[in-house]
């Protein structure tokens, strides 16, 4: 064998092996975008988006996709405990655009500012990556 041809034969392995690397890379990616979108989707189901009504000093609450009434209350104690004796097993949240109607009261934990999908997608991209990482770790 002269020297070009063990040259052109280790070069075609390494483009084989940087390409093999490649299409792992590729395939675990689409996994990981498939099972954020799972997530997602599951996350969207479990949330309920408020949108919020004041009247005679008292908050309606109504889903923002449906229009559907959930709960109410004379403040954000009452609803959070009215929406969480209705809907235990889910979450919500009061939309941005309402929170001015709860001057003075700090609106915490479930009832906060609605996430947007890109800063969920991104949590979730974070923690499946984490997760993925230390099954790799502990093989």
């Amino acid at each position: 064998m002269d020297i070009l041809t063990i040259v052109i034969v280790t070069a075609v392995i390494y483009i084989l092996y940087i390409l093999r690397k490649a299409n792992k890379r590729y395939h675990q990616h689409k996994e990981m975008e498939q099972t954020v979108d799972k997530a997602l989707e599951l996350y969207k189901k479990m949330i309920i988006m408020l949108k919020v009504e004041l009247k005679d000093d008292v908050y309606y609450c109504y889903n923002n996709e449906t229009g559907d009434f959930i709960c109410q209350g004379k403040n954000i104690e009452e609803i959070t405990a009215a929406f969480k004796e209705r809907y235990p097993n889910y979450g919500s949240y009061i939309l941005n655009k309402y929170l001015h109607l709860f001057p003075g009261e700090k609106v915490k934990g479930d009832c906060m500012n609605a996430p947007t999908d890109s800063d969920i997608r991104k949590d979730l991209e974070q923690e499946i990556s984490e997760l993925m990482k230390s099954k790799n770790l502990g093989q």
